[in-house]
């Protein structure tokens, strides 16, 4: 990741160097006022307490105090302007500047960003898969790039768990369920492939459709649960399962990108990465801690799948990556990459154990 973003910074100041020597107009990398403000508008769909929110909260206090008012950040959460496929395309398309989506949200427009959803791939859970991507160079960052959209940073997210209106304890039971998820063919994949029937309305839509019945449960993570308050909204089982990790990025339009200093840029990232690390992991404990007791508190019952039942899960999905690259050859080179990467922080881990 920080090799990533000296090669965009210095990037930039090639561009512009060279559009300065080709006698083009001034870019952000040239010569501009100091006193230019540059306001920076970063949307999510989610609301509340919610990561995404507190995270997009801090990172505006940190970088206006950073930048000294130079950039001044606008949040739009709860889907206040668009949904979440809405302001992913508003960002490829420089319409939004930037925007904190989980990356499952990416695969719609480019579907190697699905591989960090594949079950088992990350023994580590979300934890591995964060710190993967926020210390090493991966293909993965080089596709966001070259779909124009610049990674600001990585957002930690607990791992997938299912929560549902009726209690999971078997195969059978997911049978025919209507089981939301975030709109990813992998992820329609998997609750398929479970036995279930997927849904992909959008996520300011889930509370009211659970409550209604119109979907029966939700695979996503505990920390979302509890934002909407799906306890309340007949949400009453948690199922500990797939138990596979998921992330979050911070993405950045290339459009709003190119129009700032170079100077702006590095605070920008700098920022970000240092929000995400020393703010946004440790809120993600602290609220992954608080949701489980008070969602048990108004009711909920957590659920351990059987070692019967995980094994059953994992033998349905076994065929799910090879379904992906058959399906996506283009993400064969993002998820061999990811593939070496796991396998060599594997490696790293067990000769830290010996």
């Amino acid at each position: 990741m920080k090799k990533l973003m000296t090669a965009l910074l210095t990037m930039a100041m090639l561009t512009a160097l060279v559009l300065t020597g080709c006698g083009g107009e001034e870019q952000a990398g040239g010569d501009t006022p100091e006193d230019t403000v540059y306001t920076l508008r970063i949307g999510t769909g989610t609301g509340g307490r919610d990561k995404q929110v507190a995270w997009m909260e801090e990172f505006e206090t940190q970088l206006e105090a950073a930048t000294e008012g130079r950039i001044d950040v606008q949040c739009y959460p709860s889907g206040s302007i668009g949904t979440m496929a809405e302001m992913v395309q508003g960002v490829v398309d420089g319409s939004l500047d930037a925007g904190c989506f989980p990356t499952a949200y990416w695969s719609t427009i480019f579907p190697a960003a699905a591989c960090t959803e594949l079950p088992n791939l990350f023994p580590g859970g979300s934890e591995q898969l964060w710190n993967i991507l926020m210390t090493q160079d991966t293909k993965l960052e080089e596709e966001y790039i070259a779909h124009g959209v610049i990674p600001g940073t990585w957002l930690m997210v607990p791992e997938r768990t299912i929560i549902s209106s009726t209690k999971i304890e078997s195969m059978e039971d997911l049978q025919g369920k209507v089981i939301w998820c975030t709109p990813s063919d992998m992820l329609l994949k998997e609750i398929e492939m479970l036995g279930a029937v997927s849904s992909a309305i959008n996520v300011g839509e889930l509370a009211p459709s659970l409550q209604n019945g119109t979907v029966d449960g939700a695979a996503s993570e505990i920390t979302l649960y509890y934002s909407q308050s799906l306890q309340t909204a007949g949400g009453n089982y948690l199922l500990e399962a797939p138990g596979d990790a998921f992330i979050s990025i911070f993405a950045i339009s290339q459009h709003w990108w190119d129009q700032v200093p170079e100077d702006l840029r590095e605070i920008v990232l700098e920022v970000a990465n240092d929000t995400a690390t020393n703010f946004e992991v440790e809120y993600v404990q602290n609220q992954t801690a608080e949701a489980y007791e008070e969602m048990q508190a108004a009711g909920m019952e957590v659920v351990i799948p059987s070692e019967e039942f995980q094994a059953d899960m994992d033998a349905a999905l076994a065929g799910l990556a090879d379904w992906y690259l058959e399906t996506y050859p283009e993400a064969t080179e993002v998820y061999n990459d990811m593939v070496d990467r796991v396998a060599a922080d594997e490696a790293d881990n067990t000769q830290g154990e010996n």
